[in-house]
């Protein structure tokens, strides 16, 4: 196999936008949270949710890697908008009213914090090392053991 020099690797920059409101929730509310800036900003914007808003579609979701992301930020509601995901957060920033209504309560959403950088995306020729936090891999046989039953007899064979 062929070196390869420095110039034969694609290195470029992305820009990455940290948004974290001022709420506190639990870290079993972050779906929920997704689901009500979801319905703030409209079904209509797939970039907040991946699904494939076309009914002919044979598949469900758009296979691409989340340009919008939610998570959890010392027990506070964060989004992470990634590339073009920047551009499409002034469907969310736009709106009047910041009050989101989710695990059976509502909520008016401040920024606490707001982060924009820029960072290294691409292949290098040297070995980087990283650290998953908080993940597990589930193939289609262990998917099944980790889902909730669907009918309550199965309740008592999980």
């Amino acid at each position: 196999m062929p070196k390869l020099s420095l110039t034969d690797y694609i290195m470029r920059e992305v820009q990455i936008m940290k948004v974290v409101f001022d709420a506190e929730i639990a870290p079993h509310e972050t779906p929920a949270f997704r689901g009500a800036i979801i319905g703030k900003v409209g079904l209509d914007k797939d970039i907040y949710h991946n699904h494939d808003n076309n009914a002919d579609s044979p598949k469900q979701y758009h296979y691409r890697y989340p340009l919008i992301q939610y998570r959890q930020d010392r027990k506070r509601p964060a989004m992470v908008f990634i590339g073009h995901g920047i551009a499409e957060a002034q469907h969310l920033f736009a709106q009047p009213d910041w009050s989101l209504t989710f695990s059976g309560r509502t909520q008016t959403m401040n920024i606490a914090d707001m982060q924009l950088r820029r960072a290294p995306f691409g292949v290098t020729p040297d070995f980087r090392y990283y650290t998953l936090h908080r993940w597990q891999a589930l193939n289609e046989e262990n998917i099944k053991r980790y889902s909730p039953p669907k009918t309550w007899p199965n309740v008592w064979t999980f």
